[in-house]
């Protein structure tokens, strides 16, 4: 007995089969992991061959982003697993105005609605399509690994980080979080109570290890020739110029990754994201 599939759903299988999902990731650093994560979870459901182009720098105000390629702050050898993924560098050349839609890379969120997405993706009929900030339209969880635990810096800025560590590191430490800068507080609407109480108020287990503080420009913040900040590590951002405030940022993460705790700011993702990766539910605010 014959079994005989729906034209409507013949169609949509061929096209899946044909559609190539281009994803930028966008926003902050740990928002950017949210954008891997959504990405691959949406085209295993649907069987799409995909791949990533673009991640987000910040502007020097910090006010705005702008896009560079993918590799610039991630290492994308986590994707190697992965069989529907294609470097972009493969598919580059053959991208045209007329076989790719969104070339430009809108924001998702101003083409699409969350509900039927998929339809709506393949009502372009484009061999490409490109889809920036997949994660505001958040559907469920159906990637069964944890992918975020996988996520590391591009081979120059996990260079950077071991030169740095290497330097400062030479037992265990606990870790905050600090995140004061404007385009925090005001798209929060939120004021943070400055460092110096936070280093007061935050107990950890063990408080005798010294503190990994993530922060920007820790010198404009707090004395430090003052003798109780001798317990405190930190990156020095004056040797860092030449780095984005997402590859600094990237460096700060490694450094709470890799911490016995961290204490962070419940807005924040990325003190969210230590902490899920960790366990705990450590926020001074």
């Amino acid at each position: 007995m014959k079994t005989f599939v729906p034209l409507n759903l013949f169609k949509t299988c061929i096209r899946r089969i044909y559609m190539i999902l281009i994803f930028d990731t966008y926003a902050g650093l740990v928002n950017q992991f949210y954008d891997i994560y959504y990405s691959i979870c949406f085209c295993k459901v649907y069987n799409i061959r995909f791949s990533f182009r673009y991640c987000s720098f910040r502007s020097p105000d910090l006010q705005n982003f702008f896009p560079e390629p993918f590799e610039r702050l991630f290492d994308k050898s986590f994707l190697k697993g992965e069989k529907l993924y294609l470097d972009y560098s493969i598919i580059k050349s053959d991208i045209k105005p007329y076989n790719c839609f969104n070339f430009g890379g809108s924001a998702a969120i101003s083409l699409y609605k969350k509900e039927h997405l998929l339809k709506q993706i393949l009502s372009h009929n484009k061999k490409y399509v490109v889809i920036r900030q997949i994660w505001t339209l958040a559907m469920g969880r159906d990637y069964k690994t944890n992918i975020y635990s996988l996520i590391r810096p591009t081979n120059f800025l996990l260079q950077r980080y071991i030169k740095i560590r290497s330097s400062l590191i030479k037992e265990p430490y606990n870790f905050i979080h600090y995140r004061y800068e404007k385009d925090f507080t005001s798209h929060f609407k939120v004021t943070v109570s400055n460092l110096d109480n936070i280093l007061k108020d935050t107990t950890f287990a063990n408080n005798k290890l010294k503190i990994f503080i993530a922060t920007s420009n820790i010198q404009n913040l707090i004395d430090l020739k003052n003798e109780k900040y001798k317990n405190l590590l930190f990156k020095n951002d004056n040797t860092l110029l030449d780095l984005n405030f997402e590859q600094r940022a990237f460096i700060d993460y490694m450094f709470g990754l890799e911490s016995v705790e961290c204490y962070g700011h419940s807005k924040s993702s990325f003190s969210r994201m230590l902490n899920d990766l960790k366990g705990t539910q450590n926020y001074y605010a």
